[in-house]
């Protein structure tokens, strides 16, 4: 029998590492946590992750042992809860919580498919590296997509050049760019990111204020990205693409010559407007007609039953009148950003080292 453990505390374990429980049932032991004797695990092809546990038993249960564990029974004191007892065999796992509650379940033999890697480097990144980092996969996670014609839509993409490393993010309709300061970390190659290793990168470091670190490294002929939180570890198979885009060409094509110096500030109420917007435009996915005329913007939205227009104050730097269309969902997933420019061909949302370009249409 393994050492009793408070409820809360494996609930907790539980729930970091249940991101990485697949959700497709082919293969039953990408769905199970695992436990290694060191470790709870769980790996579902794509990313993994761990937390330190140690048990007397190896083996893999379902993932509603979560579900289990999550009710709460009446017998159980709050002011002292029971610890719960857990014993394992080579079919099954006993839990025991408390004089009254006692269940079983089926536990896989611990022929686990994936080894976590160990980090290669002695001394993490410094904590202004890692903070800058979070921040452009922060700022690139909003231009993500679904679509698996395109391997680049479905993570983050880094490119290194010149000791510097860019990262990048589309989802076709949007591209974000975000880059590093030189030397913030070192990068040999482009690499692809899943979505759902960034999305746990960013909720593991912001949620201990412990040392993080970040490495992409190599095993066989396997590429992956590695981030560490204290004893907590997250592993990520980078997306290899056959046709790579170019996100450089792109980026720069669309970004009009002298741009810094053309972007104004975000209009305080833009914010409230788009949220009309979206209110109007989202259930017919209907576009919002933008117009910039003589110190003014103007959102104009309409379905077949709605409609709601806003004027702003908007300080275009450019010449004569402009009027285009776009999704206003598109450009308010840009909140947080605090420059802008609207022209032509999209509307560029800015922020430090980090742009934001939302396609649109000549109205």
């Amino acid at each position: 029998m393994s050492e009793p453990i408070l409820p809360q505390v494996l609930i907790n374990r539980l729930e970091q590492v249940e991101p990485a429980l697949a959700v497709n049932q082919l293969i039953p032991l990408l769905t199970h946590y695992w436990f290694t004797g060191n470790h709870l695990m769980a790996y579902n092809d794509q990313i993994g992750m761990q937390v330190p546990m140690k048990t007397e038993f190896r083996g893999a249960v379902p993932g509603k042992f979560l579900e289990l564990l999550k009710v709460k029974s009446t017998s159980i004191s709050k002011n002292k809860p029971d610890k719960i007892e857990l014993t394992g065999s080579t079919s099954e796992l006993v839990v025991k919580h408390g004089r009254r509650t006692n269940f079983k379940l089926a536990m896989l033999e611990p022929n686990f498919v994936f080894d976590m890697p160990k980090p290669s480097r002695r001394e993490p990144l410094p904590e202004a590296s890692m903070e800058k980092l979070i921040d452009a996969v922060s700022h690139c996670l909003i231009s993500v997509g679904r679509d698996t014609s395109t391997i680049e839509q479905l993570g983050i993409t880094l490119e290194p050049k010149d000791n510097n490393v860019t990262l990048y993010a589309t989802d076709g309709a949007t591209i974000s760019r975000s880059k590093l300061d030189p030397g913030t970390i070192q990068l040999d190659a482009r690499a692809i990111v899943p979505t759902k290793f960034c999305e746990q990168m960013i909720a593991l470091y912001r949620a201990k204020k412990i040392q993080c670190d970040f490495e992409v490294g190599i095993a066989g002929e396997t590429r992956y990205a590695l981030f560490t939180a204290g004893k907590t570890r997250l592993y990520g198979r980078l997306l290899e693409s056959r046709n790579p885009l170019n996100f450089e060409g792109t980026v720069d094509y669309h970004l009009p010559r002298g741009h810094s110096s053309k972007l104004v500030k975000v209009p305080g109420a833009l914010h409230a407007a788009l949220e009309r917007a979206c209110i109007v435009c989202d259930a017919q996915r209907r576009l919002t007609h933008v117009i910039i005329d003589n110190g003014k913007m103007v959102l104009k939205s309409k379905s077949d039953t709605e409609e709601v227009t806003d004027e702003l104050p908007y300080p275009h730097n450019g010449a004569g009148r402009l009027e285009v269309k776009l999704e206003p969902k598109l450009l308010k997933k840009a909140e947080d950003y605090d420059k802008m420019m609207v022209h032509g061909p999209c509307v560029i949302m800015s922020k430090g080292q980090s742009v934001y370009l939302v396609s649109c249409s000549t109205a």
